[in-house]
């Protein structure tokens, strides 16, 4: 099943009653068949086409061949929504259960958080003495200056 995104602000297309149907609808974002990825929504600021929406590639750039090339008017992007994948037409779909998936792991997350914040409890509890988190540099500084003063000592003598 195709990624598919929210758009930000209702079409013309969509807001307007259609032969498929009179609901206010938002076209979906998709990934960009070409490139994969995403498809985004603008407004024309052109005099001739101003205020007129249309949906490209977010890789498309004016004037460079070299970057994707998808770009569609708003009719046009329906149209090959219509025909390329028409479930998406309608508005983001919901796998139910990739959903109730992603439900269960938040679940699971929310559990595990909770053991962790009872353990750190019980470990203060059980210690008199705040926690010392002593890093690697710490060490390592520590065990050079030693050596150091070894050395020093040994020279001097």
């Amino acid at each position: 099943m195709a990624q598919v995104r929210a758009s930000r602000t209702p079409s013309k297309a969509a807001t307007a009653s259609s032969a498929c149907s009179s609901d206010v609808r938002q076209l979906p974002l998709v990934n960009c068949p070409y490139c994969g990825k995403w498809i985004i929504r603008r407004q024309s600021k052109q005099p001739a086409t101003l205020g007129a929406y249309f949906f490209k590639c977010e890789d498309n750039v004016q004037g460079d061949p070299t970057s994707c090339s998808f770009y569609k008017w708003e009719n046009d992007y329906r149209k090959w929504l219509m025909s390329t994948c028409r479930e998406d037409v309608d508005g983001p779909q919901c796998d139910t259960r990739e959903f109730q998936q992603l439900k269960h792991d938040i679940g699971q997350l929310k559990q595990i958080v909770t053991e962790l914040k009872m353990e750190i409890v019980a470990l203060r509890t059980k210690s008199p003495k705040p926690f010392v988190i002593v890093d690697s540099a710490c060490v390592l500084s520590l065990v050079i200056g030693c050596m150091f003063g070894i050395v020093v000592a040994m020279y001097l003598d």
